[in-house]
């Protein structure tokens, strides 16, 4: 088995006083509507595009996979992920969670946090309310409607 640690350790030997600046964006996702699922992956893809332009280094696993996992049929359940998860929230400066509805239920939020805690990894919950602030925009990206369409509609 080879991981992330191990790989830093072999390539920097002070590896263990390296400091990250990558923050690990969390939130619910597994559902079995696929709606609700592209739905969360896209409230991921714009907040992690907010905190990027705040210039901080957003590393956002729904982001990242959810397209190949929806394209090449992988499993969306966490238990098929923790390892990779586990890897990047280790070597993360911080672990931040949406507090999407179901946050403080969600399998996989609940077992992200107790991977920071085991590593003292400090947690800043995200309110998405603070970063959605033009819910139709959202929506209508999502939804991929073109600008035209979108003025024509509200005319």
């Amino acid at each position: 088995m080879y991981s992330i640690e191990k790989f830093m350790t072999q390539v920097f030997p002070g590896y263990k006083h390296f400091k990250s600046e990558i923050e690990y964006l969390g939130l619910p996702y597994t559902d079995k509507n696929k709606f609700i699922l592209n739905f969360r992956a896209e409230i991921s893809n714009l907040i992690a595009v907010e905190l990027m332009k705040q210039g901080r280094i957003i590393f956002a696993p729904i982001s990242s996979w959810h397209p190949m996992a929806m394209k090449y049929d992988l499993p969306i359940d966490f238990e098929y992920w923790s390892r990779l998860d586990e890897e990047f929230i280790k070597v993360s400066k911080r672990l931040l969670i949406i507090q999407l509805p179901g946050w403080d239920t969600s399998k996989g939020v609940n077992l992200e946090t107790e991977i920071a805690n085991h590593y003292n990894i400090p947690i800043e919950y995200i309110n998405p309310n603070n970063y959605l602030h033009d819910t139709s925009i959202m929506v209508l990206n999502f939804l991929n409607v073109g600008e035209e369409q979108h003025n024509d509609d509200i005319m």
